[in-house]
């Protein structure tokens, strides 16, 4: 691989992680004293200006050279891309367009195209922390969240295994230990910042933008809720998304880590020692991308610091700074990893290398750029973890299964099928990581070659440039949860099942050729079939593209298959390629096209920069065998069968095509070999000294060769003829003029395209050329010979790889002696998972109903004390008013007791009631569900309020009735008692033959007595209840008596005597004494008025 793609070093499977005695504590260790560095360096806390960048203190060579030991940090995490190179030589300029359109395409597909970027932070602008969790994760889940800050801006998802059948009580359990609202997860449910949300125990969990989407599991034998749903946290939140691993059996996790650590996410794991089952935690630390391994109380305190660092608050951009500054930073870290590394990141994107730094700085607690340099100066160690950390590695088997289904229905399968017995398949991953990509091409190779029941010699060159994980790729061990991806039959095909792991089977592992490679400095492969180079362009900017484009071309054979990822293209090198699947961005390369001018300045600059390359190591070999020189001066022409099967009579060809000619000419092949000579073409061709070659730009004389190197190239792209004209010659003495037809010849056989190249001469008329332009042509040619010896050398080094591949591979031979044993074993070791799963599962059950009965217990208790504390007497009756539980009150009506007369019919059981319609009431609050309530009396006098209720449960059935009996006899008795007094206090108002009158709060009349109609011939219909002032058409509207009751009684209880005269239409003039008092009618309302009216208008006073 190219710098930054898929997978990091580490991966899955039996490769030991970097070391952890750093990490295990989530920071890092302090540094030892490197021999002669000044104890000035700067640190963290002492900022390094720009200038001093360039200072000896600073400089390359006072750091050590050679490859770090080990990582030593708190973790390492994969992270994003980088950008381009030079297309050219040195000194050599893009055309103005060229250039022009490079710097658009950096523009429009820059940082669109990164994956971190992509993801767009959808979920929203605060952190979402995704938790994966297994057997034990309860206590780590208690333990976590107890010591959590508050108020942090983030949303909680917590995805556990859980039994599928039973419900859960987790969120009951976790809101003991924090104040945040637990919600159990819904389809569509939005994300909130301050909320845990978790996994419903049948259904996977994803993310959808800002939304949760549910995803039933519908039985499936192979379930990876947690890597499901951190590839979707990593795909909707970008470097906004946090991983958390705890407590847990088997793999689940480790797989969705690394896209989290792809996007840019954190990745915390819970410390081995620290969890009951350590197995999730160590396999996530395994893949080499855990940035902190702590205790999980400590979990809580370290994202609050995280979330809170200027990476995430500008997770949506590099964090902004002084530009020159900046840059004169990033440019010393890119030299720190170019002269310990020996890779350049120089020609990658800029913003993405700057996030990448961010990153490394986030997980220090940096806050500037220039703290970060004087941290690298003083911890060497940190550059290998920059350097890790600009390798985005995401990858796993069967990426995107619809591409590889188009990808071996369109291109492999027709290649097995067309390719002769002796032919080979060579396909190239540029970019492999730890290998899944190379060995899914594996696969579908030999599925191909199934179904067309053929055996070919296949080789796949898988090449990357991180050397750990090429050594996990040529391993071939992967972890148990890779099944999600493969699926069952191809497991039993091509794995061979270990402890928690696949080992990959020694047939297709013989087909792989693993290798580190640069993409960008290394020279390619070549004759290659199929090329695979997928997600690795989009880290490249616009010129590198334009560089590696051709060479992929150049490598490819005509009519060979190319394959992007999705968010890649070729760019403007429409005449390389030819679109094959748009939405796949599957390309086939041209026949008749040649990039070999854009690879010859690839090698010439190689060239240029290996010499000039100070304290580099020694560039990694390329693997393949032949060289692509090798098709231009090695070998006969092949004068055997075509590629339709059938013998071709170059001779009747070339005839054929020359009968309205009479001059020289040659019949070419698709590979520009000559197969025919028709006439003498001494004067044109000629053998050229050393090994015999029939490639006709070898045999061609002077300015004859770049004429048909040019013509070749323009006839092979439009398939129209092509004419050269006037071109000088020497031959001998003699000076000629000469002319060049090139032209399409088809072939019987329906084979690929030959071309029919005649020449005629005449006598050179006019100044000959001089020696200089001899001298030009004679350089052209060593230019073309110096060509051919470095690829003859690139094949001396491509076989020596090959041989060193083939030799490891013999040694791997001797593992497969186990291979019957470890199949003998597979179905006990399946057995015995199956087991663990489901003890796991149990241990989780069991967990979780000790707490229900410790909760059961307590509510018992509860019910218990409560009987035992109420005066209502309850009954619990089922449908059958069968008795199911009563209250001890209620033995005051029937005869009850616990040991005889549960289970029994309500109607069997003798009670003191006057009332015998229990039953019947009952029966009809079970028929209506509407509740009953009456009051009843006992045979000895004591009333109880009766309630009949339905008794649901908590699913809203009806399961019974709940039959109260309330004691009201006080309240009955105080009842009989009022409604006594107030007969008695009505039977001596109406005996007085004083009138009286009881008026409201508002002044209307509540109740008078007979002797007020009498005295004032009022009738009582049209009294009681109207406003005294209105009565009998407003007698009563007297001034002095609306003062009196307005505001003379509001201010006093009673008054006496008070004098009030008035005319009264029916009774004349007269004078009463009034006597008033305030009585209370009820404690809550507002006091009542009682009048009487004295009348003294006959008596004087």
């Amino acid at each position: 691989m190219s710098p930054i793609k898929k997978n990091d070093s580490d991966g899955a499977g039996k490769s030991k992680a970097p070391a952890r005695s750093g990490r295990a504590k989530g920071k890092p260790p302090v540094p030892a004293k490197r021999s002669g560095a000044s104890d000035s360096l700067a640190t963290p806390d002492s900022p390094v200006s720009p200038e001093a960048l360039e200072s000896s203190e600073f400089s390359e060579s006072s750091s050590s050279p050679g490859r770090l030991a080990g990582d030593g940090t708190s973790g390492e995490a994969g992270r994003e891309e980088p950008a381009a190179a030079d297309p050219g030589r040195r000194g050599e300029k893009l055309p103005e367009a060229e250039a022009s359109r490079a710097e658009r395409e950096d523009e429009e597909a820059g940082d669109a195209r990164d994956p971190a970027q992509a993801a767009g932070l959808k979920a929203g602008g605060f952190t979402v922390v995704g938790i994966g969790a297994s057997a034990g994760g309860l206590k780590a889940l208690e333990g976590f969240f107890r010591n959590l800050p508050e108020k942090l801006d983030a949303a909680f998802v917590v995805v556990q295994h859980l039994d599928p059948t039973r419900s859960s009580l987790m969120d009951d359990i976790l809101a003991r230990y924090t104040s945040l609202p637990v919600v159990t997860a819904e389809d569509g449910m939005m994300l909130e910042a301050g909320k845990i949300f978790l996994r419903p125990p049948d259904h996977d969990v994803e993310l959808e933008g800002s939304r949760i989407r549910l995803r039933r599991t519908d039985g499936l034998a192979i379930s990876l809720p947690i890597d499901r749903f951190f590839r979707s946290l990593a795909a909707e939140t970008g470097p906004r998304a946090v991983a958390v691993v705890l407590s847990g059996a088997g793999g689940d996790g480790s797989l969705g880590v690394r896209d989290v650590n792809a996007a840019g996410g954190m990745i915390m794991v819970q410390q081995e020692d620290q969890a009951e089952y350590s197995s999730m935690p160590t396999r996530a630390i395994d893949t080499g991308l855990a940035d902190f391994i702590l205790p999980v109380e400590r979990m809580g305190r370290e994202l609050a610091r995280y979330m809170v660092h200027p990476y995430l608050a500008g997770a949506e951009k590099p964090p902004a700074g002084d530009a020159s500054q900046d840059e004169s930073a990033v440019e010393f870290l890119l030299r720190k990893i170019r002269y310990a590394k020996g890779h350049d990141f120089g020609g990658y994107k800029r913003n993405t290398i700057q996030r990448r730094i961010s990153r490394r700085m986030a997980m220090h607690q940096i806050n500037t750029i220039t703290e970060y340099i004087g941290y690298v100066v003083n911890h060497p160690e940190e550059v290998e973890s920059l350097f890790r950390d600009l390798l985005i590695n995401v990858t796993n088997f069967f990426r995107d299964p619809k591409a590889w289904e188009r990808l071996k229905k369109e291109v492999l399968v027709p290649l097995v099928k067309e390719r002769r017995d002796d032919e080979g398949i060579r396909i190239w991953v540029a970019g492999c990581a730890t290998g899944e990509e190379a060995y899914t091409l594996g696969m579908l190779v030999t599925e191909a070659m199934d179904e067309a029941d053929r055996r070919l010699k296949v080789k796949i060159f898988a090449t990357d440039i991180n050397d750990h994980a090429v050594d996990r790729a040529r391993e071939g061990v992967y972890p148990d949860n890779i099944a999600a991806d493969v699926g069952a039959s191809r497991l039993r095909r091509f794995f061979v099942k270990g402890k928690g792991s696949y080992t990959v089977k020694t047939f297709l592992r013989e087909m792989m050729i693993f290798a580190v490679h640069d993409l960008v400095r290394d020279p390619p492969f070549s004759r290659l079939d199929v090329i695979t180079c997928r997600n690795l362009l989009i880290y490249m900017g616009g010129k590198l593209q334009q560089r590696i484009i051709p060479m992929l071309h150049y490598a490819l054979t005509p009519g060979g298959c190319l394959m992007l990822g999705t968010s890649e293209g070729i760019g403007d090198f429409v005449e390389l390629f030819k679109l094959e699947d748009k939405k796949w961005k599957i390309f086939r390369a041209r026949k008749g096209t040649t990039s070999s001018r854009a690879v010859q300045r690839f090698i010439d600059k190689d060239i240029f920069e290996q010499a000039h390359r100070r304290d580099a190591p020694d560039a990694p070999d390329a693997a393949d065998g032949a060289s692509h020189a090798h098709r231009r001066q090695g070998g006969a022409p092949e004068h055997g069968n075509g590629a339709g099967g059938g013998q071709v009579n170059y001779r009747q060809i070339t005839e054929n095509a020359l009968l309205e000619y009479s001059s020289a000419g040659v019949l070419l092949d698709w590979r520009d070999q000559v197969t025919y000579f028709h006439g003498d073409t001494e004067l044109y061709l000629a053998p050229p000294i050393g090994e015999a070659t029939f490639d006709v730009l070898s045999m061609a004389r002077g300015t004859v060769h770049e004429a048909l190197e040019a013509g070749i190239r323009e006839v092979r792209r439009s398939g129209r003829p092509w004419r050269s004209e006037g071109l000088f010659v020497r031959h001998g003495c003699q000076a000629r003029r000469v002319d060049v037809d090139i032209m399409p010849a088809g072939r019987p056989d329906g084979g690929p395209d030959y071309l029919l190249v005649i020449f005629s001469d005449r006598a050179w008329s006019g100044e000959e050329p001089d020696a200089e332009d001899e001298a030009d042509a004679r350089v052209a040619a060593l230019e073309r010979q110096l060509h051919s010896v470095r690829q003859d050398l690139q094949a001396t080094i491509e076989e020596l790889e090959t041989s060193n591949e083939e030799l490891k591979s013999a040694n791997e031979e001797q593992q497969a002696n186990n291979e019957e044993l470890q199949s003998t074993n597979e179905e006990l070791e399946t057995s015995r998972e199956e087991l663990q799963s489901t003890n796991e599962e149990l241990e989780q059950v069991n967990v979780q109903i000790q707490r229900k009965n410790e909760e059961l217990t307590k509510i018992n208790n509860d019910i218990k004390n409560l009987f035992q504390a109420t005066d209502v007497g309850i009954l619990f009756l089922d449908e059958k008013l069968h008795i199911k539980r009563f209250t001890p009150a209620v033995r005051q009506i029937f005869n009850l007791t616990e040991e005889r007369d549960l289970g029994r019919p309500v109607t069997d059981i003798s009670h003191r009631l006057a009332y015998d319609g229990l039953a019947e009431d009952a029966r009809a609050v079970l028929d209506t569900l509407n509740e009953r309530v009456s009051e009843v009396r006992t045979t000895d006098g004591i009333w109880f309020r009766l309630r009949i209720r339905p008794y649901r449960t908590s699913e809203n059935v009806i399961d019974g009735l709940v039959v109260s009996f309330t004691d009201v006899t006080e309240i009955k008795q105080a009842a009989l008692a009022e409604k006594e007094a107030r007969l008695y206090a009505e039977a001596v108002t109406e005996t007085i033959g004083t009138p009286l009158l009881v008026l409201r709060p508002d002044l209307r009349i509540h109740s008078a007595n007979a002797a007020f109609f009498n005295t004032f011939m009022a009738a009582p219909d049209k009294t009681i209840g109207v406003k005294l002032y209105k009565l009998n058409g407003g007698d009563w509207d007297i001034p002095e008596l609306r003062r009196l009751l307005e505001d003379i009684i509001p201010g006093r209880t009673m008054l006496e005597n008070y004098r009030v005269e008035a005319d009264f239409p029916r009774l004349g003039h007269r004078t009463f004494l009034l006597n008033a008092r305030q009585v209370e009618y009820k404690e809550t309302d507002p006091a009542f008025i009682l009048l009487a009216f004295r009348d003294i208008s006959e008596k004087p006073l």
